[in-house]
């Protein structure tokens, strides 16, 4: 089998947490471990617990293809990034666990959050019969890390494309070989997940770079260029019976838009979502808004249900810009404070 190409494009966003210290932390002074890089003194996560959180999306996903029939079949692939990239993490963290529960089971100290942004194949099975045919296979991951509070460490994309040659026997449907092709071009993408993990600066430096590092940029210290895009941006969060308080069980929503006013365009805009883990568990951790050229605007939505609430109280979300361009220009992170009660119908 045949690597014809593959690459690996990663960047660094490290945003700032302004004003959204989550509820859990409230009183918490400097020397809190809460806010300790959580690495060890030669920068390895040997002492951390990491966790592989596949999102929903990639479960159902599959690489689809015609078998020998005209039907299309699909090869699952969940299972394998699950495998290969848990093996990946091992070498690393000192603990891995994987969770399916929305931003993860929030136990760990870093959350590697896997989404299969990508996949091809090109393939042509043309007739019923005994016969060898190339294929080729191409598979795209986005990989997104958290620290325990869910803020945003740093995020890389991944794409492998593996070649090889699959097999009809002319007596039924089946393609025979497309699994193994897929496996292949999974190792590979978990060979540059291991390399990203291996020089990550995000996920060792954790808290207390996230804490000082502007989201304008890459790396502390770079300036902002005077023709930089200015990415600005407004939030509705809505429950689902609009009395401004979440229930248990409720469904909520929110609504992003971003608009670049500067003159250059900004590419890979994301919102990232920190604050109280009831509100961020339903919600995607990193809301991708995409590229906005100058003077666009761009709106998103994301929902989800929130868990039994157990005694009335408050939780906060903190929606914070990021993009991919450096130099750009941010506003300041944006707060809500939302009532929790519990479900009048389960009481």
């Amino acid at each position: 089998m045949n690597v014809t190409s593959r690459t690996a494009i990663s960047f660094l966003h490290l945003i700032t947490f302004r004003l959204g210290i989550p509820v859990l932390l409230v009183g918490c002074v400097a020397s809190c471990s809460w806010f300790s890089d959580g690495s060890t003194d030669d920068g390895s996560l040997g002492s951390l617990t990491g966790e592989l959180h596949l999102v929903p999306s990639v479960p159902s996903a599959g690489i689809a293809f015609h078998d020998a029939c005209g039907q299309s079949r699909k090869v699952p692939i969940d299972q394998s990034i699950s495998d290969a990239f848990t093996e990946e993490m091992e070498q690393m963290f000192g603990r891995v666990q994987t969770s399916a529960a929305a931003g993860g089971s929030g136990s760990a100290d870093r959350v590697v959050q896997v989404d299969l942004t990508g996949s091809d194949v090109v393939l042509f099975v043309n007739e019923k019969t005994a016969q060898q045919y190339p294929a080729s296979i191409r598979v795209e991951t986005r990989i997104s890390s958290f620290d325990a509070t869910g803020r945003f460490l740093d995020q890389a994309q991944f794409q492998a494309q593996a070649t090889g040659t699959v097999s009809t026997d002319g007596e039924t449907c089946e393609v025979r070989g497309v699994d193994a092709i897929v496996q292949e071009a999974v190792e590979m993408l978990a060979e540059d997940f291991g390399d990203h993990l291996a020089s990550s600066e995000g996920l060792r430096q954790g808290s207390a770079a996230a804490s000082s590092v502007s989201p304008a940029s890459a790396k502390e210290g770079s300036p902002t260029a005077p023709g930089a895009g200015r990415l600005i941006f407004r939030v509705i969060f809505t429950d689902q019976n609009e009395d401004q308080v979440l229930e248990g069980g409720e469904a909520m929503t929110l609504e992003v838009e971003v608009t670049n006013t500067g003159p250059s365009p900004v590419e890979g805009v994301q919102v990232a979502l920190t604050g109280s883990p009831e509100l961020i568990r339903p919600l995607n951790r990193l809301v991708q808004v995409g590229d906005l050229q100058s003077g666009e605007s761009k709106s998103v939505r994301v929902s989800g249900k929130m868990a039994e609430v157990s005694a009335a109280g408050q939780a906060e979300l903190v929606m914070t810009l990021g993009a991919a361009t450096p130099g750009t220009r941010f506003p300041p992170s944006k707060r809500f404070v939302v009532a929790l009660r519990p479900n009048p119908g389960k009481s």
